[in-house]
């Protein structure tokens, strides 16, 4: 599937599952198109899709033991009654033998805070972290 192609999927995906999803009408096929494509691709739909518990673009803010205030907006939280998962669209094009460093690259300079703030907006849930490499696609967990 073509970057770009995914990125629009993924842009519609959030529009619908937000609620705020205004297409022009000469814009709609290509955008079913997309999402279509995006819909083959069985466990990144399973992340995008529209369900109870699960929030797009979820801005959050976390201050760290140093006093440091960290803000950021969050691709996709999913939650269930035991976990937290955090994922992470990286929409670049990367090479399948590069992604895994840049999983633990991405998660020491962003998604360790994501983790964080999620643990304390959801104590006593297991916290974990995932990467989405939407041009491969390919998903990686991050982190611990």
């Amino acid at each position: 599937m073509k970057t770009m192609t995914m990125l629009v999927a993924l842009v519609c995906a959030f529009t619908f599952a937000a609620g705020n999803a205004v297409v022009a009408p000469a814009q709609a096929p290509s955008l079913q198109s997309a999402i279509s494509d995006l819909q083959s691709e069985p466990e990144v739909w399973n992340i995008v899709r529209r369900r109870p518990g699960s929030f797009a673009e979820l801005p959050v803010m976390y201050r760290d033991a140093t006093g440091a205030i960290h803000t950021g907006r969050i691709d996709r939280v999913i939650v269930t009654d035991a976990e937290v998962r955090i994922y992470d669209y990286k929409t670049f094009r990367v090479g399948k033998k590069d992604a895994p460093s840049l999983a633990y690259e991405y998660y020491e300079g962003q998604l360790k805070y994501y983790e964080a703030a999620c643990s304390r907006l959801y104590p006593g849930k297991k916290v974990s972290t995932f990467i989405v490499f939407t041009a491969l696609p390919l998903i990686l967990s991050a982190g611990k």
